[in-house]
């Protein structure tokens, strides 16, 4: 029971008023369970497991940092309106109004990426991919701003990388 955030190739992540279920696939078994923020709609694991990423309902969402192996869940503070996804396994890069943020594991921004301002965004490998408008933009580790990559169907929307 409860809300389904997140199905990986070897996990089924349930979400509930006490927390964070994961469940082993295809065995069904619960490999683990976080006490966390009640009823989170994005689960987001970092690529080594160690932290989770989860943002709450509410107005605007909330959003947290779980550490998985003491339970330690600390807020993230600044406006965060969009979760895009981890960097690497202590690199999460999330959305404020104006500006793209990468965040370290104490939540200190390591780098600011100003005026972004992209509808949906997500990442690819070391890039993150975004739509602003009919245009597709690529932003390169480091890069000051994003790249236009191409055009593409208005009201498109990126869902996840092939890789």
């Amino acid at each position: 029971r409860g809300e389904v955030p997140l199905v990986t190739a070897t996990r089924v992540y349930v979400t509930d008023r006490r927390g964070v279920r994961a469940y082993a696939l295809p065995s069904g078994r619960m490999a683990s369970r976080l006490d966390a923020p009640a009823r989170a709609h994005i689960v987001s694991p970092s690529p080594d497991g160690r932290h989770f990423a989860l943002a709450t309902f509410g107005t605007p969402d909330h959003f947290f940092l779980v550490d998985t192996a003491t339970g330690d869940v600390r807020p993230i503070e600044d406006p965060v309106i969009d979760l895009i996804g981890w960097l690497a396994h202590d690199r999460l890069a999330m959305r404020t109004r104006q500006d793209l943020v990468i965040l370290d594991m104490g939540l200190r921004v390591r780098h600011r990426v100003r005026g972004f301002t992209a509808d949906n965004s997500i990442v690819a490998g070391s890039r993150i991919l975004s739509v602003d408008g009919r245009a597709l933009q690529a932003l390169e580790p480091g890069a000051r701003s994003p790249r236009r990559a191409g055009r593409i169907p208005r009201n498109t929307w990126l869902i996840a990388p092939l890789h």
